[in-house]
């Protein structure tokens, strides 16, 4: 059995350990780019990863795509690289060469935005992020916004699904019935089907119709 010495000192030295692992948040902002500029592992590193990437974009099957990655502390731009597409898309052309202006349809990351406002209204005392919705938004149908705040919504621990009447199967099979399941009525369904409004009507399909899109 480890002396009580020995003990202490092992619960010492994994306290320093567990303190000095940070993610970087608004709360502890990555390091200042003078702490990288000059390193020479993190150039070699970059021109490493330049030198695969350009690599693999030479091939043909990335003909059609265009990217731009970037590599930033809290204060400066360490390393981007950008590609332009060989072949670009002439019913929707983009632009001529990307770059670090160039605007990207970003989809769900902007999520990751919002998010980060919210928080910084919170810190600057303009909102709780313990705040339910319903104080924000006039939100109706069966989901009790009441109970759900801006907390569990941004770290996605509300319990609201995405599409949440998409895999309903009375929506995708013709006879649930037919599957094994027992005879079942309308009571209870979620009034909005994907699409919808807030009030819980249909925007504009109805509660019969079969989802063709593809998620977004």
């Amino acid at each position: 059995m480890p002396s009580p010495a020995i003990t202490f000192s092992l619960i010492l030295l994994a306290a320093q350990t567990y303190a000095a692992c940070y993610d970087p948040s608004p709360a502890f902002v990555p390091p200042k780019s003078s702490t990288y500029r000059d390193s020479p592992a993190l150039n070699d590193a970059f021109e490493g990863i330049s030198a695969s990437l350009g690599k693999l974009i030479a091939q043909t099957a990335f003909d059609t795509s265009s990217f731009s990655i970037e590599v930033t502390t809290s204060t400066d731009s360490l390393w981007e690289l950008h590609h332009t597409a060989r072949d670009k898309d002439s019913v929707r052309p983009g632009a001529e060469k990307v770059g670090g202006r160039s605007v990207y349809r970003i989809a769900s990351i902007t999520k990751a935005f919002t998010a980060l406002a919210i928080i910084q209204q919170h810190v600057a005392g303009n909102l709780s992020i313990d705040d339910t919705i319903d104080q924000y938004l006039d939100l109706r149908g069966d989901i009790q916004w009441s109970d759900i705040t801006l907390r569990t919504v941004a770290s996605q621990l509300s319990g609201i699904p995405r599409d949440f009447a998409m895999g309903d199967l009375l929506y995708g099979v013709p006879d649930p019935v037919s599957l094994g399941l027992p005879p079942v009525t309308g009571e209870g369904i979620p009034k909005c089907d994907s699409p919808c409004f807030g009030d819980g009507k249909p925007s504009s399909i109805t509660l019969t119709s079969r989802h063709t899109n593809p998620p977004t």
